[in-house]
């Protein structure tokens, strides 16, 4: 049985908390750097591209990636502005 994924990302949990509780400096300055020049058009493109990757695997590796940026980086980053 799975609880939202967190048995097959167990420290996802703990990582997002420590980026969303903002209370790190150095990575509340890595957030505001980094978050505004994430391309992803261009990491999906890498994705893509990289050769003997099925193409569920392809979608699967796009979708965490996405979720990820949308749930965790830019809920962080908003908070900061």
């Amino acid at each position: 049985m799975y609880d939202c994924g967190s048995c097959l990302y167990p420290q996802l949990s703990d990582d997002a908390d420590f980026i969303i509780g903002r209370k790190c400096q150095d990575c509340n300055h890595a957030l505001r750097r980094i978050c505004p020049r994430i391309d992803m058009e261009a990491i999906e493109k890498i994705v893509d591209d990289t050769p003997y990757i099925s193409a569920i695997r392809k979608q699967f590796y796009k979708s965490m990636l996405r979720v990820r940026k949308e749930c965790i980086l830019e809920i962080a980053y908003d908070a900061l502005l």
